[in-house]
């Protein structure tokens, strides 16, 4: 029973940190992303941006293309 305990623990220590990571990794992202959107770097916006990309501002939804003529 002792063990049951301590490899529960542990596996979800494991999981917790490994989903801080993950949120970390996307806060730092989010930041680049939006310094691109700041000095206008459409080319890197678009590399840190999936295909199936959208945007929705003002009621509007717009595509990566639409983005870029803003």
């Amino acid at each position: 029973m002792k063990y049951r305990v301590l490899i529960l623990t542990l596996f979800l220590t494991v999981t917790m940190l490994s989903q801080k990571k993950d949120s970390l990794e996307i806060v730092q992202l989010l930041k680049e992303d939006y310094s691109t959107l700041q000095t206008f770097d459409i080319s890197k916006h678009k590399e840190r941006c999936t295909n199936n990309y959208l945007l929705s501002e003002d009621g509007n939804i717009l595509r990566m293309d639409d983005e870029a003529v803003l």
